[in-house]
């Protein structure tokens, strides 16, 4: 057995097995402690070759080892053993990745220093903020065996955007190259806002409508304080499913909801909207007798929300000076509690949960 890689932060080793002869043989690594610490150990087979281990073991001598942790190779733990004549365990959060991530009691997460990390799923909770690589979520380029990400940004083999180093905060820059949304770095704090930041060239969060759905409705000052609440929620991209409407796609909406979770709809609705819901539940239940088709009910609908006022029955027929309301598919958020909480901290933002949406009624400025 020889060293072939080492380094200050570790060695790698290879033998002479032939997986011609099918032999076997035992690969055994002495390493010397000098002070307190904690070493990591891992077997990986880096050839083209098919090799199999097994019996993997490791033993202290001369010292005594106060705890080890077996982990899967993206950071769950797998097994883990305390010294039982250890009477003060030495508290140690970090784990996985040493000092790099910070381990949770509670959820099991890493706190790395820009954003978390699940080890059960090996993908990141946020998405990255240098946006490197084909998916903003992956956890160490799908590679934790040789590849580490010291803070949660730039994983070792995927350089940085020009102008950013891992591991720095880059407090050199000037502002003046800096995005920040929702958060005021003028104070110089710039470490408090890292994670809220979105860099020069990097781009927004995505804000996009589906299919057929009424753009024009929509404000840009609605867009960029949607923007503004995806950013500083850590989300990629919010998907808007409905806008603004009139009596008749409100009493639309209305109907094909009913149809789903009449329930639902009772909760949702204040008594204007009681008032559209009756009349879909009386039209409903003698649909067989009279011979009424769904569009026959749906217009019986537009007439109640007529006489109730649109306005009065749903935010969604709201004057588009005032009030901007719009739905947002929870499909496409990532933590929608973590986005409601946010919206709903803005002074002139309303979030509701609605119908497997997010409804958000955003005023409009000078109103």
């Amino acid at each position: 057995m020889s060293i072939t890689k080492e380094s200050e932060t570790y060695r790698a080793v290879t033998g002479n097995f032939d997986p011609e002869e099918n032999n076997f043989e035992k690969l055994e690594m002495s390493v010397s402690i000098p002070e307190d610490g904690y070493i990591y150990a891992y077997i990986v087979n880096e050839t083209d070759k098919n090799i199999h281990f097994d019996d993997f073991t490791f033993s202290v001598t001369g010292t005594r080892a106060i705890r080890k942790t077996d982990y899967y190779p993206f950071g769950a733990v797998a097994k883990q053993w305390n010294n039982p004549d250890q009477t003060q365990q030495e508290a140690y959060r970090h784990g996985y990745q040493g000092e790099y991530a910070e381990m949770d009691t509670t959820t099991g997460w890493n706190a790395f220093q820009l954003r978390m990390y699940d080890p059960l799923i090996g993908r990141w909770l946020q998405v990255d903020p240098y946006r490197v690589g084909y998916s903003p979520y992956i956890g160490m380029s799908n590679r934790p065996n040789s590849v580490a990400d010291p803070d949660g940004g730039c994983p070792e083999d995927q350089p940085c955007p020009d102008g950013f180093v891992e591991g720095q905060q880059n407090s050199t820059m000037e502002l003046s190259e800096v995005a920040v949304i929702g958060r005021d770095l003028s104070g110089g704090n710039f470490s408090d806002g890292l994670n809220f930041a979105f860099f020069g060239g990097l781009g927004s969060p995505n804000v996009s409508f589906s299919s057929g759905i009424n753009q024009s409705v929509v404000s840009d000052y609605t867009l960029s304080v949607l923007q503004d609440i995806a950013s500083r929620s850590g989300e990629w991209e919010m998907i808007i499913t409905s806008t603004a409407r009139g009596p008749q796609a409100q009493a639309q909406a209305m109907f094909d909801n009913s149809r789903r979770d009449l329930a639902e709809q009772r909760r949702t609705y204040y008594p204007p909207g009681q008032g559209v819901l009756n009349t879909y539940e009386t039209f409903n239940a003698v649909r067989s007798i009279m011979g009424y088709s769904d569009s026959d009910i749906v217009n019986f609908m537009r007439m109640r929300v007529m006489l109730e006022g649109p306005s009065n029955v749903s935010n969604h027929a709201a004057d588009l000076n005032v009030l901007n309301t719009v739905d947002i598919s929870l499909k496409t958020i990532l933590d929608h509690e973590r986005v409601f909480h946010i919206g709903n901290s803005y002074d002139n933002v309303r979030v509701l949960y609605e119908n497997n949406v997010l409804h958000f009624e955003v005023g409009q400025p000078g109103f």
